[in-house]
C-alpha cells in the first residue's frame, strides 16, 4: 500500500511539474507607430533616435544591434538556446517594432495569426518601455 501511495505521489508531482513549465503560445505582439516625444529646445535627428534604441536595447535584456541603416535597425536577443530578432523602423516622429525571426520559441504561423512563446512578448515589451524611457 505504501509503495502504491509513493507511486501515485510521484506521478502527481511529475504531472504537475510538466503543467507548470508548459506554456501555450500567444499571438505575437508588434508595436506600431509609437510616438516619439519632441526634444526640448532642439530637433531630434535620426542619429538621436538610433542611439536611444541602441542604449535601450542594451538595458532591456541584452538586445544587440545586428543590422543598422538610417531609419531601420535589426536587434537580436539571445538567452541560453533561445533567440529572437526584431526590426525597428523609425523616423524623428515615431517608431515601430516587428517580429522577424526566432529560435526555440515555438513560432507558428496560422492562416489568421502568428504565435510564439509568451517570453518573446515580455522581452519586446521591455524593449519598447526602455526605448520610450530613452526618448524622454
Amino acid at each position: 500500500m505504501r509503495a502504491l501511495h509513493r507511486g501515485f505521489v510521484l506521478l502527481l508531482m511529475l504531472g504537475l511539474s510538466g503543467a507548470a513549465f508548459a506554456r501555450s503560445n500567444v499571438p505575437i505582439q508588434n508595436f506600431e507607430h509609437n510616438t516619439i516625444p519632441p526634444k526640448a529646445g532642439t530637433q531630434r535627428t535620426l542619429e538621436d533616435v538610433q542611439h536611444a534604441i541602441t542604449v535601450a536595447g542594451a538595458k532591456a535584456g541584452h538586445w544587440s544591434v545586428s543590422e543598422s541603416s538610417p531609419g531601420r535597425m535589426k536587434l537580436t536577443v539571445m538567452t541560453r538556446s533561445h533567440s529572437a530578432v526584431v526590426e525597428i523602423t523609425f523616423d524623428t516622429q515615431s517608431y515601430s517594432i516587428h517580429y522577424v525571426d526566432s529560435t526555440n520559441l515555438n513560432y507558428k504561423k496560422t492562416d489568421t495569426e502568428e504565435l510564439i512563446h509568451p517570453h518573446y512578448n515580455g522581452w519586446v515589451l521591455k524593449l519598447k518601455q526602455n526605448i520610450d524611457q530613452q526618448l524622454l
